[in-house]
């Protein structure tokens, strides 16, 4: 608690607009952080029922995404400690004998514009796998996505799981459509397309735009090829349904 207050009254003593919320051990900081959001925490390495390393992947979250910045506070430190810590997520390392009003506001700072960073760091990665893996257009999977979920089902099936089926499928009067209302109607009726194929099939199914017309399905647990036919036939009359684009009905097939 001594410690505690102290932490306080350097906050209070720093340019900053906060509100602290404490908790006197694990067990209150773990109920803490399931009711609210916190930006930043500071974390006693040394806690009365944990201690504040194994408290860490509660704070930080398990799935790459930091939920907040954390800044470790303790007397007892050493260097040990210290690269554990920074190795699992800290931004910064705090001595309390010698902690300082001034200290603390940058490393608060610090950790702040560290969180963002990383955070556009993340959004970043997830663009670029989007772009490599996903059809910008229809927002499908693309050729390579798709290869690889059916190299991935092939592998499946020889260690007995269920039969796939793969239809591939090419729209049938697509290059009327371009020719006679332009590229952008077209693109107009392959993300129609995509939505369609989308809401017809079930949520562990795959389909993807392979090409310029030319599309591919993954149906999983499929045990015949009657049932294979079934999915084809609804997804033929789906597709076949006309769509409004620039004031006028557009029909095309799918083969």
């Amino acid at each position: 608690p001594i410690r505690r207050e102290n932490l306080r009254r350097l906050l209070r003593h720093t340019n900053l607009e906060i509100v602290v919320t404490e908790a006197g051990s694990a067990r209150a900081a773990l109920a803490l952080l399931e009711e609210d959001h916190f930006d930043v925490v500071l974390l006693d390495v040394r806690l009365g029922d944990a201690s504040g390393s194994e408290l860490l992947p509660c704070i930080l979250g398990e799935t790459g995404e930091r939920r907040c910045a954390v800044i470790m506070v303790t007397g007892q430190g050493d260097d040990r400690s210290l690269v554990h810590a920074m190795r699992a997520g800290v931004y910064d390392y705090l001595a309390k004998g010698s902690v300082t009003s001034e200290a603390l506001e940058l490393a608060i700072l610090g950790s702040m514009r560290w969180l963002e960073h990383d955070r556009q760091l993340r959004e970043a990665r997830e663009r670029l796998t989007r772009l490599g893996m996903y059809d910008p257009l229809t927002g499908l999977p693309n050729r390579t996505l798709f290869f690889d979920r059916l190299e991935q089902a092939r592998a499946a099936t020889q260690r007995g799981a269920p039969p796939f089926a793969l239809l591939m499928m090419d729209l049938d009067f697509f290059k009327e459509v371009n020719d006679t209302l332009g590229h952008e109607a077209g693109d107009l009726m392959l993300c129609e397309v995509g939505n369609r194929l989308r809401e017809i099939t079930r949520s562990n199914d795959s389909f993807a735009r392979v090409g310029g017309d030319e599309f591919s399905g993954l149906l999983h647990g499929v045990d015949s090829v009657a049932a294979a036919v079934i999915v084809a036939e609804k997804i033929s009359a789906s597709v076949r349904q006309p769509v409004v684009i620039e004031g006028q009905m557009v029909s095309v097939g799918i083969s």
